[in-house]
């Protein structure tokens, strides 16, 4: 007899495969080879449990920062961590990590009321959990930093030129490991004016680079002057292959 996570197994394998099928014949160009990537959501009604796979393509991924920062607050808080909340200083309450951003991304999320969906099992609507888990990531990973206006703004984001995907990508054999290519950052008081630079590495050097208008210099202090430098608005990292 097949229990319920074998059924589960074989209703998302199915809908995988349909998915990958379509999106060889719609995305196969130069384009979708390097910045598209796969994603699936997927709905749980909480009476039945029976799980409804959604898959689709990305060529970026968005994080809101504030609402990361507050999601790494709240999981503190349950973990009983005692954290000092102090806005008027630079301390860790506002500084999270990449890698609370890609466990933001696929928290899980309680739909109902108005929100609810027609369960075919139940045959009535019902409550359900939502989130998403990446399937693949593109050859070039596009990470833009939602930073919002005003506290918003000030969010830090710790981040490296290596970038470890194993615990957030399903198809391993895709490739999980990223190499940090290109920053863009921002100098001001807000999202609303100031001045963008952009830091690149060159492929063949493998030296890092400061494009600030006309003038380009080269990086000495990685850290100092690309990771500390500003408020990071785009990060472009290439998959690698170890």
């Amino acid at each position: 007899m097949i229990n319920d996570q074998e059924v589960d197994r074989k209703n998302k394998e199915a809908v995988f495969e349909e998915f990958r099928t379509g999106y060889v014949k719609r995305y196969n160009s130069i384009a979708s080879t390097l910045f598209y990537g796969s994603n699936y959501s997927v709905s749980q009604c909480t009476q039945c449990n029976i799980k409804l796979y959604n898959y689709q393509v990305f060529f970026f991924i968005i994080f809101p920062l504030e609402e990361v920062r507050k999601f790494k607050q709240q999981l503190n808080l349950n973990n009983n961590i005692n954290i000092a909340f102090n806005n008027n200083n630079n301390n860790m309450n506002n500084v999270v990590d990449i890698f609370d951003c890609f466990e933001f991304d696929r928290r899980v999320t309680l739909m109902s009321g108005d929100n609810s969906m027609f369960c075919n099992n139940c045959q009535t609507s019902t409550a359900c959990r939502v989130f998403t888990n990446l399937v693949f990531g593109p050859n070039i990973l596009i990470i833009i930093l939602n930073r919002g206006k005003g506290k918003e703004f000030d969010v830090k984001l710790n981040f490296g030129e290596d970038l470890n995907l194993d615990n957030y990508i399903e198809k391993k054999e895709t490739g999980v490991h990223y190499k940090l290519i290109g920053v863009i950052t921002h100098l001001g008081e807000s999202g609303m004016g100031g001045h963008f630079i952009a830091f690149c590495k060159d492929p063949i050097s493998l030296k890092w680079y400061k494009f600030n208008d006309a003038f380009v210099s080269p990086v000495e202090d990685f850290k100092k002057e690309v990771i500390d430098f500003g408020m990071n608005y785009l990060l472009f990292y290439q998959k690698t292959k170890n």
